[in-house]
């Protein structure tokens, strides 16, 4: 392949500083941001350099796992690790510091949970106050400040939620600020001014609407108001308050002082009032704030001093959050792990084995075997110390010591593209979108309008129309609203691609990083359901079709041989869209573009090269299949000898709708297995394009009938249209999810009117989702049964668990989401818990189930392959359900999966899952499972295309 003799675009952009073209605002803030980042060493670590000479591991464990000779490696990745960190705690603190010193109680992640659980006991404190009148006078018996009667009756307006709320946020910010105490006068000050600000803007917005309704009236007889000398209209209230707020820096301040400009009765408080209502709230805060110390003793979280002030020779009384309260809060707390999430890098030397939940992947960086959300950690934990993870241990650990490299002939060129300003190969544009400004926009409207008045004038003087027919005119509102609407799609597109631009910079930025790297590794954990994933963020092999391009297996190669060269076609036509083929057509196909494929290989940015592989599904995927034709040809002189040549391009063999294969081999469908290819046939059968064909049947029979929308959507159905939709049908795709779906297939299409394409796009989605009920029955009874299971278990309040195939315990960690909403003056309030004891969610933990179990099963699929690859010698990958290895390999890897595939479902999964239900969860009804059909397992090891 052609080399491009240049320094990287990407490293010369950071290292420079250089602001992107003018033409491209939006990248050039983004550039701005990332060179920043780098500047203050919170984009990504750099790779530490060999030390010399290595320090021997710090752990003895260390010391048996890792030969002598890894010790330079080891030495590396500790550093790596450390800076990974580091940079994680800056981060953190940088975000939480700045919360802090703005009193942002809601940004601010500990502080959120504190308001949440203090919440519910000052609500009730405040409730019972507000109820007995205690809040309206003082409680001290030495000092009664009673409210005055309208102060009271004012104070009674507002709910009790609100009260809640801006207490909490005023008294928690204040102190969030001042750390070293805040003057107990001054804070109950503050709290009742805004209470006294809520309830002055709920008055000055009433009345504001009572004016205009009287200039509505008064504007109906405007000839009564010709003959009467005009009175002086009153200033309008929201005008007083727009002006107060451009001269003061508090929206509290300015709401009060323009109630007190329009005259509001009762807008002013004296500060005997203030202060009596604000220490009565202040006094309850603290009794219904309480935290944690590190003993697990409950104890105050505000605590009340006093303090000498020499100024005046006075003891001023002060509040203060406590000690335990600030190690909560404080960044300067060293226990980071439920605060912060360092974007760990991939390592320098091979994976520490996962050996228990909590100890393996990186040496110093501990990660969780499972991710999960906060609510069920402790759940989980308690399930997983008595349960025998070995299997998922081994599969894991198989996956983690496959070792990759960077791809340097597909880096070169995705980072020259990129330099260009991207927009090829499915790279984002670095380009913004434009957004019509209203003269140009109207201007487009209006010729518009014209040419399609023309067209009708010249109809109706072919038709010779008789009658008088009113002629069009311009709607300009209707054209204001679409300008508004384009507008937005504009702006929501920037924005997205501000994102989407970062995501690029990092990815490229990691490719760098490790370009010069002869091998890395990528640590995997796995989800609730056991679905595994490699922890490194930004550089490994799941995600978008440039980052599976990157990468590619680390050497030494595997000779091809005849069979290598046979998969290496195949691949090759797969990427060129033949994989709905048989095996002999792809390979005629590749054969044909053979020639094409070598010419791309050498020279992928000639003009003509890069038009060809650019437009495809998958375009660095591709490049990545011709620089490996093009080297085995090159350097061993024609397709014959390609078999001596060493590759270590990743080859995938990926499932038929693999969600549709488990569920026909769950049920013994034979239907529904012929479909999903567990059957052998001659050439490879298509769900997508079966379950068009029968959308397309019912499309034409009701067409016929005379459905308008039928015959709208007549020879308008391909498998484009469908694809989505069956594919996430076994993933709980609803009929929303679905119309949407389809909606943006038919927009894609432009063949439908857009004010046709919801009726259109509800029809076909509802035409999809029974077809596949048609075809797959067997599935659909199957998915029906595990629905209704877990709505029983939630109906008795109890989340779903289950134990995987491999021995995991999964459980459901959807709970109703703890949160209270309070609409206040300054906006509307948001305060959430992070649900750990919330009640289950009954609607997600039924409808995300019968999903959730098929993940759980392909998963172990997947790590029971990945455990047989690794014992028979083979480089191993997977993306869920697409398993990849060297092309010489192929042919062992088909013969383990189709192996595991059939040992895994010979067990009874359905009735396993019944009896743990009926175990775990005694007084829930479980119904016996589906009638099994009469597919044979068996003949899945003679399915070329059960895996292609």
């Amino acid at each position: 392949m052609h080399r491009i003799a240049r320094p990287s675009s990407l490293y010369r952009a950071l290292s420079t500083a250089t602001a992107l073209p003018s033409r491209a605002p939006a990248s050039s803030a983004v550039a701005d941001l990332f060179e920043d980042q780098v500047t203050n060493h919170m984009l990504s670590p750099r790779i530490p350099p060999p030390p010399t000479p290595p320090p021997p591991p710090t752990h003895m464990r260390d010391a048996i796992l890792y030969t002598p000779s890894e010790k330079p490696a080891y030495d590396r990745q500790i550093q790596l690790e450390l800076q990974t960190v580091a940079i994680a705690v800056d981060r953190y603190k940088k975000l939480a510091n700045d919360a802090t010193k703005r009193g942002d109680v809601i940004t601010h992640k500990p502080a959120s949970d504190l308001l949440y659980s203090w919440y519910n006991p000052l609500a009730t404190s405040i409730r019972d106050a507000m109820e007995s009148g205690c809040l309206s006078v003082n409680s001290d018996s030495k000092h009664r400040f009673p409210l005055k009667q309208e102060t009271a009756q004012l104070l009674d307006t507002l709910s009790v939620d609100a009260v809640t709320v801006i207490t909490l946020h005023t008294i928690l910010g204040s102190l969030l600020r001042e750390a070293n105490g805040v003057p107990l006068a001054r804070l109950a000050i503050n709290v009742a001014n805004a209470l006294r600000a809520e309830i002055n803007m709920k008055r000055i917005n009433s009345l504001q609407r009572m004016q205009q309704l009287a200039e509505q009236r008064s504007a109906s007889n405007v000839k009564e108001e010709s003959t009467v000398k005009r009175k002086r209209r009153p200033r309008k209230p929201h005008n007083v308050l727009n002006n107060a707020l451009k001269h003061s820096s508090s929206l509290v301040s300015a709401v009060n002082y323009a109630a007190q400009q329009i005259s509001i009765q009762g807008s002013t408080w004296c500060v005997t009032e203030l202060v009596s209502l604000g220490t009565k709230l202040i006094d309850l805060m603290i009794k219904a704030s309480k935290v944690e110390d590190r003993d697990g003793n409950i104890v105050p979280a505000i605590q009340h001093f006093k303090r000498f002030r020499k100024t005046d020779m006075t003891t001023v009384g002060m509040l203060q959050l406590t000690d335990s309260a600030i190690r909560i809060l404080s960044d300067n707390d060293m226990d980071f792990s439920g605060a912060i999430n360092p974007k760990q890098q991939p390592m320098l030397i091979r994976p520490r084995p996962w050996t228990s939940p909590t100890d393996g992947a990186y040496l110093r960086c501990t990660v969780p075997l499972v991710r999960t959300a906060p609510s069920g950690q402790r759940d989980l934990q308690d399930a997983l110390a008595g349960a025998d993870l070995s299997t998922l241990f081994d599969g894991l650990n198989a996956l983690g010591d496959q070792a990759w490299r960077v791809n340097e002939d597909v880096y070169e060129v995705a980072d020259e593209l990129w330099s260009r300003g991207g927009g090829t190969a499915g790279l984002v544009t670095k380009s913004n979108a434009k957004v019509p400004s209203k003269a140009d926009f109207m201007e487009e409207q209006i010729k518009a309008f014209e040419r399609r008045k023309e067209e009708m004038m010249a109809w109706r003087a072919q038709e010779e129309s008789d009658g008088e027919e009113e002629e069009p005119v311009f709607d300009e509102k209707k054209a204001t609203r679409k300008l508004r609407m384009e507008r937005r799609k504009a702006q929501k597109l920037n924005r997205e691609l501000v994102s989407m631009r970062a995501d690029t910079y990092h990815r490229l930025d990691q490719a760098a990083r490790f370009l010069k790297e002869e091998r890395f590794w990528l640590p995997h954990n796995v989800d609730f359901r056991g679905r595994a994933y490699p922890i490194p963020v930004h550089l490994q092999h799941m995600g978008c079709d440039l980052t599976r391009a990157l990468l590619t297996f680390s050497g030494p190669g595997v000779e091809l041989g005849e069979r290598g060269v046979y998969w290496l076609k195949i691949h090759l036509a797969n990427l060129l869209g033949a994989d709905k083929l048989s095996f002999d057509e792809r390979i005629e196909v590749a054969e044909a573009a053979m020639t094409r494929a070598i010419e791309v290989g050498r020279d992928p940015l000639s003009e003509r090269n890069v038009e060809w592989w650019s437009n495809a599904e998958d375009p660095f995927q591709l490049l990545a299949a011709c620089v490996e034709v093009a080297n085995a040809t090159g350097r061993h002189g024609g397709s014959r000898a390609m078999e001596r040549f060493e590759s270590t391009l990743p080859i995938s063999m990926d499932g038929s709708c693999n969600g549709l294969q488990h569920y026909a081999a769950l049920g013994r469908d034979v239907e529904g297995g012929t479909q999903v290819n567990l059957v052998p046939n001659s050439r490879p059968q298509d769900v997508y394009s079966g379950i068009a064909d029968l959308v397309r049947q019912k499309i034409r029979a009701m067409a016929d009938e005379g459905d308008e929308v039928a015959q709208l959507l007549r020879d308008k159905v391909s498998r484009k249209v469908v694809k989505q939709t069956v594919m996430t049908s076994v993933y709980g795709v609803t009929l929303i999810g679905a119309r949407q779906q389809i909606q943006n297939r038919l927009a894609e299409m432009k063949e439908v009117p857009e004010d046709k394409l919801f009726v259109a796009s509800m029809k076909l989605a509802s035409l999809t989702l029974s077809s596949l009920g048609d075809i797959f029955s067997g599935a659909t009874g199957t998915m029906d049964w595990l629905a209704e299971c877990a709505a029983r278990i939630a109906k008795s309040g109890r989340e779903v668990q289950w134990t995987t195939p491999i021995g995991l315990p999964a459980i459901q960690p959807y709970r109703r989401n703890e949160r209270v909403v309070v609409q206040t003056l300054m906006q509307r309030v948001k305060i959430e818990g992070n649900g750990g004891r919330a009640p289950v969610s009954s609607l997600r933990q039924r409808s995300a189930f019968p999903p959730n179990f098929v993940h759980s099963i392909d998963s172990a699929h997947m790590l029971l392959t990945a455990v047989a690859c690794r014992k028979r010698g083979l480089n191993f990958a997977a993306v869920h359900d697409s398993f990849w290895t060297n092309a010489a390999s192929v042919d062992a890897m088909n013969a383990i999966l189709r192996e595991e595939f059939i040992r895994l479902h010979e067990r009874d999964l359905l009735s396993e899952l019944r009896e743990g239900f009926l175990m775990r969860y005694e007084g829930v009804r479980v119904d016996d499972v589906p009638r099994r059909g009469q597919l044979q397992l068996s003949l899945v090891r003679h399915s070329p295309y059960f895996f292609s």
